[in-house]
Protein backbone atom coordinates (compact mmCIF):
# COMPACT_ATOMS: atom_id res chain seq x y z
CA UNK A 1 0.00 0.00 0.00
CA UNK A 2 2.73 2.67 0.86
CA UNK A 3 5.16 1.66 -2.02
CA UNK A 4 4.97 5.55 -3.16
CA UNK A 5 6.12 6.70 0.63
CA UNK A 6 8.17 3.98 1.63
CA UNK A 7 5.93 2.79 4.14
CA UNK A 8 7.73 5.71 6.50
CA UNK A 9 6.08 8.53 8.68
CA UNK A 10 5.32 11.41 6.41
CA UNK A 11 7.82 13.82 8.45
CA UNK A 12 10.93 13.35 10.36
CA UNK A 13 14.01 11.80 9.19
CA UNK A 14 12.64 9.15 7.26
CA UNK A 15 12.14 11.54 4.23
CA UNK A 16 16.28 12.09 3.84
CA UNK A 17 16.56 8.16 3.61
CA UNK A 18 13.46 7.66 1.53
CA UNK A 19 15.54 10.24 -1.33
CA UNK A 20 17.41 8.11 -2.75
CA UNK A 21 16.54 4.27 -1.46
CA UNK A 22 13.05 4.13 -3.02
CA UNK A 23 12.80 1.27 -5.58
CA UNK A 24 9.81 2.93 -6.64
CA UNK A 25 10.92 6.71 -7.48
CA UNK A 26 13.86 4.23 -9.38
CA UNK A 27 11.58 2.09 -11.25
CA UNK A 28 9.47 4.25 -12.25
CA UNK A 29 9.26 5.53 -16.24
CA UNK A 30 7.23 8.38 -15.60
CA UNK A 31 8.91 12.19 -14.49
CA UNK A 32 5.81 13.20 -13.25
CA UNK A 33 5.03 10.56 -10.66
CA UNK A 34 9.37 10.70 -9.58
CA UNK A 35 8.84 14.45 -9.34
CA UNK A 36 5.73 14.28 -7.33
CA UNK A 37 7.20 11.65 -4.98
CA UNK A 38 10.63 13.68 -4.65
CA UNK A 39 8.66 17.13 -3.72
CA UNK A 40 7.15 14.51 -1.05
CA UNK A 41 10.36 13.07 -0.08
CA UNK A 42 12.08 16.64 0.27
CA UNK A 43 9.59 18.19 2.41
CA UNK A 44 8.51 20.55 -0.35
CA UNK A 45 5.13 18.88 -1.31
CA UNK A 46 3.85 20.84 2.04
CA UNK A 47 5.16 24.05 0.91
CA UNK A 48 4.23 24.07 -2.76
CA UNK A 49 1.21 22.17 -2.71
CA UNK A 50 -0.08 21.48 0.86
CA UNK A 51 -3.51 20.17 0.13
CA UNK A 52 -1.52 17.29 -1.41
CA UNK A 53 -0.45 15.79 1.75
CA UNK A 54 -3.47 15.19 3.26
CA UNK A 55 -3.92 12.59 0.60
CA UNK A 56 -0.85 10.54 1.65
CA UNK A 57 -3.04 9.43 4.54
CA UNK A 58 -6.62 9.25 3.15
CA UNK A 59 -7.25 5.63 2.49
CA UNK A 60 -9.83 4.23 -0.12
CA UNK A 61 -12.33 1.59 -0.50
CA UNK A 62 -9.86 -1.65 -1.79
CA UNK A 63 -12.69 -2.87 -3.44
CA UNK A 64 -11.89 0.25 -6.02
CA UNK A 65 -8.52 1.44 -5.33
CA UNK A 66 -6.03 -1.77 -4.11
CA UNK A 67 -2.84 0.51 -4.20
CA UNK A 68 -4.55 2.34 -0.66
CA UNK A 69 -4.10 5.85 -0.46
CA UNK A 70 -5.16 8.47 -2.87
CA UNK A 71 -1.46 9.93 -2.86
CA UNK A 72 -0.61 6.23 -4.48
CA UNK A 73 -3.05 6.21 -6.45
CA UNK A 74 -2.52 9.71 -8.07
CA UNK A 75 1.16 8.32 -8.64
CA UNK A 76 0.03 5.13 -10.58
CA UNK A 77 -2.51 7.89 -12.58
CA UNK A 78 0.55 10.11 -13.26
CA UNK A 79 2.65 6.73 -14.19
CA UNK A 80 -0.14 5.93 -16.81
CA UNK A 81 -0.02 9.28 -19.01
CA UNK A 82 0.62 8.80 -22.25
CA UNK A 83 4.45 10.24 -23.94
CA UNK A 84 3.31 13.85 -25.24
CA UNK A 85 0.50 14.37 -23.22
CA UNK A 86 -0.60 17.88 -23.38
CA UNK A 87 0.99 20.05 -20.43
CA UNK A 88 -2.82 20.45 -18.80
CA UNK A 89 -3.05 17.20 -18.60
CA UNK A 90 -0.51 15.82 -15.55
CA UNK A 91 -1.77 18.79 -13.99
CA UNK A 92 -5.57 17.62 -14.28
CA UNK A 93 -4.19 14.39 -13.28
CA UNK A 94 -2.57 15.14 -10.18
CA UNK A 95 -5.52 17.36 -8.66
CA UNK A 96 -8.31 14.88 -10.65
CA UNK A 97 -8.69 13.75 -6.54
CA UNK A 98 -7.43 16.64 -4.50
CA UNK A 99 -10.39 16.71 -2.62
CA UNK A 100 -11.21 13.78 -1.71
CA UNK A 101 -9.67 14.37 1.84
CA UNK A 102 -12.65 16.94 3.02
CA UNK A 103 -15.01 14.82 1.40
CA UNK A 104 -14.21 11.24 3.33
CA UNK A 105 -17.10 9.87 4.86
CA UNK A 106 -17.57 6.43 6.07
CA UNK A 107 -20.83 4.61 5.61
CA UNK A 108 -21.55 3.29 9.32
CA UNK A 109 -23.66 0.81 8.49
CA UNK A 110 -21.24 -1.03 5.72
CA UNK A 111 -17.93 0.77 6.65
CA UNK A 112 -16.79 1.91 3.21
CA UNK A 113 -15.57 4.76 2.47
CA UNK A 114 -17.49 7.27 0.12
CA UNK A 115 -16.01 10.62 -1.13
CA UNK A 116 -19.54 12.00 -2.52
CA UNK A 117 -19.13 15.11 -4.70
CA UNK A 118 -15.31 15.02 -4.63
CA UNK A 119 -15.14 16.41 -8.20
CA UNK A 120 -17.07 19.25 -7.42
CA UNK A 121 -14.79 20.32 -4.57
CA UNK A 122 -11.73 19.44 -6.46
CA UNK A 123 -12.78 21.88 -9.24
CA UNK A 124 -12.97 24.46 -6.55
CA UNK A 125 -9.74 23.41 -5.39
CA UNK A 126 -7.96 23.19 -7.88
CA UNK A 127 -8.95 26.58 -9.41
CA UNK A 128 -7.44 27.95 -6.32
CA UNK A 129 -4.45 26.24 -6.30
CA UNK A 130 -3.78 27.13 -9.72
CA UNK A 131 -4.71 30.31 -9.48
CA UNK A 132 -2.13 30.93 -6.39
CA UNK A 133 0.23 29.06 -8.56
CA UNK A 134 -0.54 31.98 -11.39
CA UNK A 135 -1.50 29.42 -14.39
CA UNK A 136 -2.96 30.90 -17.49
CA UNK A 137 -6.28 31.55 -17.02
CA UNK A 138 -7.38 29.19 -20.36
CA UNK A 139 -5.28 26.44 -18.90
CA UNK A 140 -6.47 26.81 -15.56
CA UNK A 141 -9.96 26.50 -17.17
CA UNK A 142 -9.47 22.93 -18.79
CA UNK A 143 -7.78 21.70 -15.95
CA UNK A 144 -10.94 22.69 -13.57
CA UNK A 145 -13.20 21.23 -16.60
CA UNK A 146 -10.94 17.88 -16.22
CA UNK A 147 -11.17 17.62 -12.52
CA UNK A 148 -14.80 18.72 -12.83
CA UNK A 149 -15.73 15.79 -14.87
CA UNK A 150 -12.99 13.19 -14.34
CA UNK A 151 -15.60 10.78 -13.41
CA UNK A 152 -17.69 10.83 -16.74
CA UNK A 153 -14.23 9.53 -18.08
CA UNK A 154 -14.15 6.77 -16.02
CA UNK A 155 -16.71 4.99 -17.98
CA UNK A 156 -16.18 6.09 -21.66
CA UNK A 157 -14.83 2.15 -22.97
CA UNK A 158 -18.31 1.46 -22.06
CA UNK A 159 -20.36 4.09 -24.45
CA UNK A 160 -21.30 2.40 -27.36
CA UNK A 161 -20.23 4.30 -30.82
CA UNK A 162 -22.59 7.10 -32.06
CA UNK A 163 -24.16 6.37 -35.82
Amino acid sequence: MDEWIGGESAYGDARSTQKSNNPAIQQSNSPAARGLVLLRNSGLLEHILPELMATIACEQSPDFHPEGSVFNHICLMLEKLPAGANESLPWAVLLHDIAKPVTAERDAATGKIHFYGHEKTGAEMAEKILQRLRFPKKQTEEIVACVRHHMQFKDVKQMRKAT
